[in-house]
């Protein structure tokens, strides 16, 4: 079993490694706004998650509501 382990941990390493969204990060959401990640992770207690929370860069600077969803 341990060895089964190793390997998924690899993997999702791997896969941690391509993820695009970081907490404080400002990026463009697949939708075409720009979003600033509040909060999320690829990975929670050692199982995947991929779960965010982001908020809308609007146009004069300030930030629409917290929307929630899994990453991209």
């Amino acid at each position: 079993m341990s060895n089964l382990r190793n390997v998924v941990s690899s993997i999702n390493t791997k896969l941690e490694k391509k993820c695009k969204l970081e907490v404080g990060k400002i990026i463009n959401h697949h939708d075409g706004r720009k979003i600033k990640v509040v909060d999320g992770a690829f990975l929670r207690n050692g199982r995947v998650s991929n779960l965010w929370s982001w908020r809308e860069v609007l146009d004069n600077g300030s930030f629409g509501e917290i929307e929630h969803g899994y990453g991209w």
